[in-house]
């Protein structure tokens, strides 16, 4: 499933690829905001970052859950989405999230400077999101939960 992702996006000329994880605990998902200064600084996002060379979905899930929160992946249990954005340097990036579940549920964070846990009937107004985050957020909770966020 994972390269037939991959090679989707590339038969469409993507050419930057994002991992993006729905971290789950308690039907809640953790996000993350951004550091003032970085790409998007201020607005929160799920946890994720960029595929490195020869690196497969699932290990680059692994290994950005763990950068990110300080949290071990137990398993990831499904494909979720994607969508595409403009990177910084104005690359055609899709970003693949994928929900995952984790061995704690709470993250240390390294480059991030606050963190959140929302259900599906919080409001998302009191948090920055950009416009793709919040329709994939709350994709995620039409398809995972009954009551998508406000």
């Amino acid at each position: 499933m994972f390269e037939d992702l991959l090679a989707q996006a590339q038969k469409a000329g993507v050419k930057h690829f994002v991992v993006g994880a729905f971290i789950v605990a308690e039907r809640q998902i953790l996000i993350l905001r951004r550091r003032r200064g970085d790409f998007w600084g201020g607005y929160y996002e799920i946890p994720g970052g960029g595929v490195e060379k020869n690196e497969t979905l699932s290990a680059a899930v692994i290994r950005e859950v763990l950068e990110e929160t300080g949290l071990k992946t137990k398993t990831i249990t499904a494909y979720v989405n994607s969508f595409d954005y403009l990177s910084a340097e104005g690359e055609r990036t899709r970003q693949f999230n994928f929900e995952v579940t984790t061995d704690s549920a709470t993250p240390v964070l390294s480059e991030h400077d606050h963190y959140a846990w929302i259900g599906p009937d919080t409001k998302l107004a009191p948090y920055p999101l950009s416009e793709k985050m919040q329709l994939c957020i709350q994709d995620y909770f039409a398809h995972f939960s009954s009551s998508p966020p406000a």
